[in-house]
């Protein structure tokens, strides 16, 4: 059996998901900068390695989700791996890997989950080259960060693109969800309006709820719009209480599961953001059911949406065409129905089956 390592900042759920998924095929171990991102909430903290050796590094706090670990050069020269795959890009700890790694001519791979090409100051521009252009394969989830990767010395043809997500196929819904069984769903959960929007994100200025808020002022009072994620920070609340708007709903951050009954409740997901280097909201909105409204921001709905067949994409200052999109929803002009089946069959498309049968391909396993 294969021999695997992989190196990434905290044991994110997602990501657990499928290094458990991934340790059925291969001998895999994976280091952690950190035990959890101190912007997250409790549920981040909950992971359980299964079927992979998982060790989260002794360091230095750096950041919110990383940290410095000088002893990861311990655990790269502990073994002889078949593959190295590094999934940091401008940490200390990446850098000192890196330089262990070429200092011994041992190849890796590098994987990252998306990006836009920004422009940065020039140390941090040559850390980035040196990790992403000395990677002998670079693993990438879309165009942008194809293009991203390249910015940073990575040769197109090293790229080997895979889908990102956090489903799994069992996660899918089975059947698209009659408006009946929504009726009854939004009762349960005290939903009163006819019709539902749903959005999910911190309540940041890059999710772009302000957006949102502006976009959905004349909407009807039978159409509502729940946003999840926590309480309001100021800007939100004084947007919702100057508009005089009542059908704009501040739900806390709920579980995983709890989740997923607002999703198969509500009609249409919104993810305004001004910046998502994926977001995978979309993965799980689109496994339940859910035609998917969102920017060219972000790289899922870029890769993921289909204008008109499984949802809509909107520059994200735009306010004018979410509005309009919104006003299409509002007014019946919308096949929901018909969305909401190219959503979930579109979401079979980016499982965490998918993106491990890559790795497998990729990795001879």
């Amino acid at each position: 059996m294969k021999k695997i390592l992989f190196y990434t900042n905290i044991p994110s759920p997602y990501r657990v998901d499928f290094f458990n998924e991934l340790g059925k095929f291969c001998e895999l171990t994976v280091l952690f900068e950190a035990s959890h991102s101190s912007e997250r909430d409790d549920n981040w903290k909950k992971f359980e390695f299964k079927n992979f050796r998982g060790i989260i590094m002794q360091g230095k706090r750096m950041a919110v989700d990383s940290a410095y670990c000088p002893e990861i050069t311990k655990w790269l020269r502990a073994d002889k791996y078949d593959e190295i795959v590094i999934c940091v890009l401008s940490s200390l700890t990446a850098l000192t890997a890196v330089s262990y790694l070429k200092r011994h001519h041992i190849p890796y791979s590098y994987e990252g989950d998306g990006g836009f090409v920004h422009k940065d100051n020039k140390l941090k521009y040559m850390i980035k080259k040196y990790i992403v252009g000395n990677a002998t394969r670079v693993y990438s989830t879309c165009k942008a960060f194809d293009d991203y990767c390249v910015n940073y010395g990575a040769k197109r043809e090293s790229i080997v693109r895979y889908p990102l997500s956090s489903v799994f196929d069992n996660d899918i819904i089975k059947e698209t969800i009659s408006s009946e069984k929504k009726a009854e769903l939004k009762s349960e959960l005290e939903i009163e309006e006819d019709r539902a929007i749903i959005s999910v994100g911190q309540m940041i200025p890059r999710k772009g709820f302000d957006i949102l808020i502006k976009a959905s002022a004349k909407l009807a009072d039978s159409i509502g719009v729940y946003l999840v994620g926590g309480k309001p920070n100021d800007e939100l609340d004084k947007l919702v209480k100057d508009a005089g708007l009542t059908n704009i709903h501040f739900v806390d951050f709920m579980d995983r599961e709890s989740l997923k009954e607002y999703y198969k409740a509500c009609d249409l997901f919104v993810l305004p953001t001004r910046e998502d280097i994926w977001g995978l909201v979309v993965n799980e909105a689109m496994a339940n059911g859910l035609g998917v409204v969102t920017t060219t921001r972000c790289n899922a709905g870029l890769e993921m949406v289909k204008e008109g067949v499984n949802g809509f994409l909107y520059d994200p200052e735009d306010v004018d065409k979410l509005s309009q999109i919104l006003k299409r929803f509002s007014d019946g002009e919308i096949d929901i129905l018909k969305l909401s089946d190219e959503a979930k069959e579109t979401a079979h498309n980016f499982s965490l089956e998918k993106m491990v049968d890559i790795h497998k391909q990729t990795m001879n396993l």
